[in-house]
């Protein structure tokens, strides 16, 4: 399979394993504003992680995942997008019963996929 496919699927396959742990997580997610910023800051503490296991398993470094992070951020924040829109309208519940807290989650992961491309560009390095 092309590489870059490679990586649109694990932006699918990260999307897919937030959605897991928002459902998971929900009822203490939306408890108060302290909760949400608590998700927001672990939404960030995670990337660096995520990034270095997806280099492993894609046999890069970390200074190489600019274009594969944003090949995988591309139809993670597509979903996600589609997700918060499909619960605002009520015809889905991806990821809570009700548009705020659908909003809340949506936000969340995007918060998690732009740490993740910010820690791509900080450790990137040109070859050469």
């Amino acid at each position: 399979m092309d590489r870059k496919w490679t990586f649109i699927l694990y932006g699918i396959v990260f999307w897919l394993l937030g959605v897991v742990m928002i459902r998971v997580l929900h009822p203490y997610f939306y408890g108060d504003l302290g909760m949400h910023v608590l998700f927001l800051l672990i939404a960030i503490a995670i990337a660096p992680p995520t990034l270095l296991i997806t280099a492993r398993l894609s046999g890069r470094t970390k200074h190489e995942m600019v274009v594969p992070t944003a090949l995988m951020a591309m139809p993670a924040m597509l979903m996600d997008g589609l997700s918060v829109t499909l619960d605002a309208m009520g015809i889905t519940h991806i990821y809570a019963d009700n548009p705020l807290h659908s909003a809340y989650a949506g936000g969340v992961l995007l918060v998690a996929f732009w740490a993740t491309l910010m820690f791509a560009l900080l450790w990137h390095r040109q070859p050469g």
